[in-house]
């Protein structure tokens, strides 16, 4: 309960998140949310619609919720549920494409995650299907995918990501305020890797390469999927968490996710005996941070295998995570890179030149952004096009970005040195 309390007091995150993940904890849920006022109602609904976690919200029945909000969230519900079946088609017609181009692929992520990390598909918000084919047939499936239609976008810098460009097809749907629209098409990804080596600096590829030798095939709703077994679902959505942290993404829906399916699994002890059997010891105490997350956010349990690597983690590591789980929570919020401490130390002292790469890649820009690029605003859910001279937009985005900079990094290389020298003795008065 400590870790709970400390956690919702930190004055980044809003009055009305707080509310969201306490109502959302595991072991000590908060249900009676009647004091908000209709506007942190607003607040509160607009952040989860983003953040992914209204369904999780709407699914919790024992609240006690104001009326509309009620009425709100069962309505997202039936929407999603329809939703459902364009989720079904798009994945259908997706397939066809690909097995008549002879590929061969897993979905990851999305309604492969049902029924262990979520009770069903449409139980889980979802705007695209990944699916994962490997470097060498993303050029043959993508212009596969393109011949029915689909188009990548191009606005979008895709060089760090794991996958190619998106694929799109709006055709004349329009935004229309609902993040459940049952009418809103989705896009596709195809995935180069399941592990980015060149992004994270951790030479994890070779293994988890393996988990697509291992794929099996699942019937879901009625669909012949072909999926990564459970171990390796498990490990991949464990490794996602992690490579999202290390490049300051935002996580908490698949943290959430994690802590059901920890929960659900707590006492599977044949599970965790394979889990042990099928991951190498330095996988799994890669794939144990995501557990750590998990508890520190929302809450759940732990098997005692995990807690016994997570007990073998190196000291700055369980520092890192005693003192920085909550990162997830607050990323919404503020811009956080206190994860560079924990890649600084996921990296062996063997690796000395990839700490280099990894402090350069934090601390100084090593590109400049392009001027001409669209960008997207997500509170009008559109594509805005920037106006005036490249150059003046250029020089305008600099000035406006360098004090944000200066201070978030003036706070990361604090939270540092803290981190270093106090080590296990840091406490959650530092940060603040």
């Amino acid at each position: 309960m400590q870790d709970k309390v400390d956690i919702l007091k930190r004055p980044v995150i809003p009055s009305e998140a707080v509310a969201l993940y306490a109502a959302l904890h595991r072991k000590h849920p908060v249900e009676n949310m009647m004091a908000l006022s209709d506007q942190q109602w607003e607040n509160l609904l607009h952040f989860s619609d983003l953040a992914h976690l209204t369904l999780p919200l709407a699914k919790k029945r024992s609240l006690k919720l104001p009326e509309w909000v009620r009425s709100r969230l069962d309505s997202n519900l039936k929407d999603n549920q329809e939703r459902f079946c364009r989720v079904k088609d798009t994945y259908l017609e997706a397939d066809a494409c690909l097995a008549k181009a002879g590929i061969e692929y897993v979905v990851i992520k999305g309604f492969t995650l049902a029924p262990e990390f979520v009770e069903s598909p449409w139980l889980r918000q979802q705007s695209d299907i990944d699916m994962y084919c490997g470097p060498e047939a993303i050029a043959v499936a993508q212009a596969a995918l393109v011949s029915a239609g689909y188009q990548p976008n191009t606005t979008v810098d895709f060089r760090r990501a794991d996958h190619s460009p998106t694929l799109y097809r709006l055709g004349q749907w329009t935004w229309r305020g609902n993040a459940f629209d049952p009418e809103m098409p989705l896009s596709i990804e195809l995935h180069h890797s399941l592990w980015n080596e060149k992004v994270t600096l951790l030479q994890h590829e070779d293994e988890i390469r393996g988990f697509f030798k291992r794929r099996v095939t699942r019937c879901i709703e009625g669909m012949k999927v072909p999926v990564l077994q459970d171990i390796d679902l498990l490990g991949h959505q464990s490794m996602h968490i992690l490579r999202n942290l290390l490049v300051y993404d935002t996580v908490i829906h698949h943290v959430y996710e994690m802590a059901e399916f920890l929960d659900r699994k707590m006492h599977d002890e044949a599970f965790w005996s394979r889990w042990q059997s099928q991951h190498s010891e330095d996988l799994r105490a890669k794939e144990v941070i995501a557990f750590k997350l998990a508890a520190r956010c929302f809450g759940c349990d732990m098997p005692d295998v995990a807690r016994e690597v997570l007990d073998g983690l190196p000291r700055a590591q369980r520092s890192w995570l005693e003192n920085f789980g909550h990162v997830p929570m607050e990323l919404p919020f503020r811009e956080n890179k206190d994860a560079v401490w924990l890649h600084w130390s996921l990296l062996s002292q063997s690796h000395r030149h990839l700490r280099k790469t990894i402090i350069r890649r934090t601390f100084f820009p090593h590109r400049l952004p392009d001027p001409d690029l669209e960008f997207v605003v997500l509170n009008d859910r559109k594509i805005r096009q920037t106006r005036g001279k490249s150059i003046l937009r250029l020089l305008a985005y600099c000035c406006r970005r360098s004090i944000a900079y200066s201070r978030l990094h003036c706070r990361t290389i604090f939270h540092g040195m803290m981190w270093r020298l106090r080590g296990s003795g840091f406490t959650h008065a530092v940060v603040e």
